[in-house]
């Protein structure tokens, strides 16, 4: 099989290929496709694929090592917003990991993305960096036995790695893209060659779905039912740091409280499936403190009137197979106590 060629792209327009090959039973995750700006090599299978309407991407300046908070990162990064998507695919057998990357690379320079920072090796900081990169996020994968663990799993034993980072401009429309290509032990144990990992993010502003809620409507949700959901509170993926947006909302929880002293509440927070609930059930429960935080450090609410709690996905208000079904169980809530 030969790999994909470096032939000009047009941006939004899918080139014209022969159907995926099927390597040892596996095929395309049902409902999985290629990115229109960005074909697959050839002869590979789509093994793990998802698409958020808005989420958010760290994007490679430089190699993994200390990051801006002192904790493991890379050492330079932007974070972009907007329609993200992942794929994880496997290459045919026989293929090196450069032979697939240089495809790519030729291939997306051919359709005018232009590079940000690319590496190879311990050029890359760390050995494990497509393990890293991945960050260990449960994604959407072929049911055939044995895929999803390759999908999941599979970028933890690496080596040769080699990572791009780009972004291409179109009139008002931006798409940022990091494709990392490294051998796997678990895809070659498959009969597969390298496993390429690509995520984009189509920039754009996130759509206002969920009604924000002022402290008369918390106070009446509490009053009618003992707690309210609260979706105006926001936090960057995988982060419990409040971010700016939410100080509305949290004023209003500061009004509630100042309204009727003798009001305590529990500060519980809920994540999607995406994750371990192990990771999860910490993860909602520090954004839960970091909400506390904000309530009692900035509008003096007195801290023995709030507990912080974090259920990860145990509660959910919709089915968590779909992005909308995910945002709505995405939430801070107010239990009274």
């Amino acid at each position: 099989m030969r790999p994909l060629p470096a032939l000009p792209f047009l941006f939004g327009t899918a080139l014209a290929l022969a159907a995926p090959a099927v390597a040892r039973g596996f095929s395309d995750v049902p409902g999985g496709r290629d990115h229109p700006a960005v074909e697959r090599y050839e002869g590979s299978v789509l093994l793990g694929f998802e698409e958020r309407a808005f989420d958010d991407l760290v994007i490679a300046e430089g190699p993994w090592g200390r990051g801006a908070d002192g904790g493991p990162g890379f050492t330079r990064a932007r974070t972009v917003e907007g329609k993200r998507s992942r794929r994880v695919y496997a290459t045919p057998a026989g293929r090196s990991p450069l032979e697939v990357f240089r495809n790519y690379e030729n291939a997306l320079a051919a359709a005018g993305f232009q590079p940000i920072y690319r590496c190879a090796g311990r050029e890359c900081g760390d050995p494990r960096l497509p393990d890293r990169v991945y960050q260990l996020e449960s994604i959407p994968a072929n049911k055939t036995k044995g895929a999803e663990s390759l999908v999941n799993m599979g970028f933890i034993s690496t080596t040769e790695p080699h990572l791009l980072s780009a972004v291409k401009e179109d009139g008002a429309h931006r798409i940022h893209l990091q494709l990392v290509v490294a051998r796997s032990q678990d895809f070659e144990r498959r009969g597969f060659g390298p496993a390429v990992l690509l995520d984009l993010v189509e920039e754009g502003a996130m759509e206002e779905r969920m009604v924000r809620v002022d402290a008369s409507a918390m106070a009446k949700g509490i009053a009618e039912t003992g707690s309210v959901a609260l979706y105006g509170i926001y936090f960057d993926t995988d982060k419990a740091v409040v971010k700016p947006e939410s100080a509305e909302t949290i004023a209003e929880i500061a009004k509630l409280l100042k309204a009727d002293p003798k009001l305590e509440l529990y500060v519980v927070g809920h994540t999607d499936n995406q994750g371990s609930l192990d990771y999860n059930l910490g993860l909602s429960k520090r954004r839960a403190q970091a909400v506390v935080d904000e309530l009692v450090k900035k509008h003096g609410i007195a801290a023995n009137r709030l507990t912080p709690a974090g259920v990860a996905m145990l509660a959910p208000k919709a089915p968590n197979d779909s992005e909308d079904g995910r945002a709505k169980n995405r939430r801070v809530e107010l239990v009274k106590r």
